[in-house]
């Protein structure tokens, strides 16, 4: 059976590292961004089988060379694979975006930064505003679109949730302003921008109470909720 690919990233390596963190950047037409992971090579799947490579017979295989390894991310944000093209070739895939109108959002299930869980199945019958964002050093929410985002969401007869996912911070000494904010956020949340193949930021993305996206706004675009009226 062929492994269903949630997420491709591009991953080179050396045989050195393979125990310690390994980095990646990930370049779209407006920002370079680097991640820091651990590979276990005791998690490496082929990547066109989909059934799991040993340990020993994996590091054999990719000896002392530098080498392209995807991630499997799943619903809680952590890498649930690694796939490896067995042939050698340094596969890019076409990062294609997985959250599109009309389309049911795949699940995620999260505790934010305040320690508050949140789990997909019980987030359904609520709608949801879900923001991608760069890093969250000194991020202002009082300055972003998601204000009014949030006053025109307490006009609504049904609860609307707001979440975000930020790529992480750059800088520690630039606190977050989260002033006025009912949002949940997650500063770590770079595995769900890759995930929903989120490659364009700011990106939000409106969800209605079945969990059915129904609208989406990249960049500079100004988001609303007339989609949920």
């Amino acid at each position: 059976m062929t492994l269903r690919i949630l997420q491709i990233a591009l991953i080179l390596i050396n045989l050195s590292a393979l125990a310690q963190s390994s980095d990646t950047d990930r370049r779209n037409e407006d920002v370079l961004v680097r991640q820091t992971f651990e590979l276990d090579p005791n998690r490496v799947y082929n990547y066109h089988t989909g059934k799991k490579i040993p340990a020993e017979k994996f590091i054999s295989m990719v000896g002392q060379e530098s080498f392209t390894i995807g991630r499997k991310i799943d619903s809680y944000g952590r890498i649930a694979k690694f796939l490896y093209d067995t042939t050698g070739a340094k596969f890019i895939v076409k990062r294609e975006e997985k959250l599109k109108i009309g389309e049911d959002l795949p699940p995620f299930n999260i505790i934010t930064e305040n320690g508050e869980e949140l789990l997909y199945d019980e987030l359904l019958g609520n709608h949801l505003i879900i923001r991608f964002e760069m890093f969250a050093d000194g991020y202002d929410f009082e300055n972003d679109h998601l204000l009014s985002l949030q006053k025109e969401a307490e006009e609504f007869e049904e609860e609307v949730v707001g979440v975000i996912f930020f790529l992480g911070l750059n800088n520690e000494l630039e606190p977050l302003e989260t002033k006025g904010t009912k949002f949940h956020y997650l500063l770590n949340g770079g595995n769900f921008h890759d995930r929903y193949n989120v490659t364009t930021m700011p990106f939000t993305v409106i969800v209605d109470k079945n969990g059915k996206v129904v609208d989406v706004f990249r960049n500079n675009e100004i988001p609303n909720l007339s989609s949920l009226k």
